[in-house]
Parts: structure tokens; C-alpha cells; sequence
């Protein structure tokens, strides 16, 4: 997951990690003003063998988030997809 945190992404840091409740907390900071962001991973599995992925982006300051945390959340999606499809 380089494309959540790390170097590909500078402004996002992993928080917290749980690998046995396949759970994951990251904070993002937002361009300009660094406002933090939490979001949320959480891997469920299901009763036919495939998994399920839920993820809440939310934002600790502020109203309004100008569709900031769904553009993160689709970009680290196609991230991810590029990198799995590679493998």
C-alpha cells in the first residue's frame, strides 16, 4: 500500500494498523492549509471466500471538503488496482 503512505504520498501517514482485525487507520493532510483528514480501511470477509473493502474519509475541520476526500479515496482505489493488476 506505498500509494496510501509513504513515499508516493508524503502528505498521508498510517496511524494505526490492527493486521488480525484487517483494519487500518491513516491521517491525510490536505494541499495548502494541511487540514487533517481520517480515514478508515477496514478488509471484511464474506461467506463465498471473496472480501469486501469499506472505507469512511472524513474530515476533522471545516464544512465543506470541495469532494477533496473522494478524490483522494478514488485515487488511492485506482492506486491500488494498478498496482494488483501488475502483480
Amino acid at each position: 500500500m506505498r500509494y496510501v503512505a509513504g513515499d508516493e504520498n508524503p502528505r498521508a501517514r498510517l496511524m494505526s494498523r490492527d493486521n488480525g482485525q484487517r483494519k487500518a487507520r491513516f491521517e491525510a493532510l490536505s494541499r495548502g492549509l494541511k487540514f487533517p483528514d481520517i480515514i478508515d480501511i477496514e478488509v471484511v470477509p464474506l461467506e463465498d471466500g471473496r472480501v469486501s473493502v469499506v472505507i469512511l474519509s472524513q474530515s476533522l475541520l471545516g464544512i465543506e471538503d470541495f469532494g477533496v476526500n473522494r478524490e483522494r479515496l478514488d485515487a488511492w482505489l485506482k492506486a491500488y488496482l494498478a498496482e494488483f493488476s501488475e502483480q
